[in-house]
This record gives C-alpha cells, sequence and structure tokens, in this order.
C-alpha cells in the first residue's frame, strides 16, 4: 500500500472537508492499494474504510483509513470525477457509520439514534462482501449499511455541486442500485435535519 498524494488526494481532501459539515469524520489516512490484491482481488470493490481507536496523552481518539483500489480510482479519474467523488462520499459515510458505532459502545454522544447505529453494527457483523458475481452484488447493495452510504453519498454529492448546473452524474453504480439510492437521499433531504438545515440555508429545493 501506498498514501495518496498530490491531485488525487486534493480531491479526496475536498470532499472530506465538505462532508464533515455534515457526518463524523475523525482524522483519516488516504491510501491506494493495488488490483488484484488480496484486499481488491477484482475491480468490483472500490474501496475499503474502517475505524479504529488510537492511545493519545489524554486517552483514545479514534482514527479511520480509507483505501482505494487503485486502477479503479485512476480508471474514474480519466473517467467521470463525479462517479468517484461519489464513492468517496459513500467511503466517508462508512467512516461515519463505524465512528457512530464505536462512540455508542463507549456511551459518548453521537448526532444518530442509537436505533439506526444498532442496525449499522449489526449490519458490519454479518457483512456480506460483493466479490463480483451477480448474486453477492445483489445481497451486498440490500444491507442497510450499503443503503444508507449509497443514499448518503448521493445526497452529498448533489449538494457538493448544487450550484453547478453544468454537471451531470455519470455512476456506475447498478441500476437498481442507483434507483434506490436515488429514493434513499430524497427521503434523507427531508428526515436528515443537517441535510434540511443546509438546503434552507441555501434557499434551495432539490
Amino acid at each position: 500500500m501506498e498514501y495518496i498524494t498530490g491531485d488525487y488526494k486534493t480531491l479526496i481532501e475536498k470532499c472530506v472537508a465538505f462532508a464533515a459539515q455534515f457526518i463524523c469524520i475523525p482524522q483519516i489516512e488516504l491510501l491506494f492499494d493495488d488490483c488484484p490484491s488480496n484486499r481488491f482481488p477484482t475491480m468490483s470493490n472500490a474501496a475499503e474504510s474502517f475505524v479504529y481507536p488510537v492511545k493519545g496523552k489524554d486517552g483514545y481518539y479514534l482514527h479511520g483509513r480509507v483505501i482505494f483500489n487503485r486502477p479503479w480510482f485512476e480508471k474514474s479519474w480519466n473517467g467521470h470525477k463525479t462517479d468517484l467523488e461519489f464513492y468517496i462520499f459513500h467511503e466517508l459515510r462508512h467512516i461515519h457509520q463505524q465512528a457512530s458505532i464505536t462512540l455508542k459502545n463507549q456511551n459518548q454522544p453521537t448526532n444518530e439514534p442509537y436505533e439506526e447505529i444498532s442496525k449499522w453494527e449489526n449490519g458490519f457483523n454479518n457483512y456480506k462482501c460483493n466479490d463480483g458475481s451477480a448474486e453477492a452484488r445483489e445481497e451486498n447493495m440490500a444491507q442497510e449499511v450499503e443503503l444508507d452510504a449509497n443514499g448518503y453519498g448521493l445526497s452529498l454529492l448533489n449538494l457538493y455541486h448544487i450550484r453547478d448546473a453544468s454537471v451531470s452524474f455519470e455512476y456506475s453504480l447498478p441500476e437498481k442500485a442507483y434507483r434506490l439510492a436515488d429514493e434513499r437521499s430524497r427521503q434523507y433531504y427531508k428526515t436528515k435535519p443537517e441535510l434540511r438545515t443546509y438546503l434552507q440555508k441555501l434557499g434551495a429545493r432539490i
């Protein structure tokens, strides 16, 4: 693995800065891994993310890591950057999910209902990976942690470009997954206070 640098890192960091207005993102490392590799045997998986505690002078704090499939990232960079941004927001939502789980288990305050966090925790404990087969892809995208990450990721992408009328979203999600993400994102604009407040401040509607 290697750390992401240069223009690639700049694009990701801009997404991180925007997403941090809405979700819990601890300090994170950004890395590439090869494909094929043990982590990414195929191009079916774009990235992997996780959160873990790190011991500091004043106790433990959360640290995150997002590892991108390098060939997939470079292909998206040369193709449709909005699709790349979508998956960055998707992975940042996974970071938020995992950070929320850790905070809940430490009896610390979170911005999410404990009931929702418990669903995420159960989802990660019984996670079904996408190995590239049609059956595995269907099972993977039907999981609540993925439905949430796709829906929230799409919400963030739309808000990120809300003032840019020239942007068109070219997505690599399977059609069914995109429809579910679009439906969930429209729901979130109404039910997630942080998204609703942002839209109200802009005087915008989606």
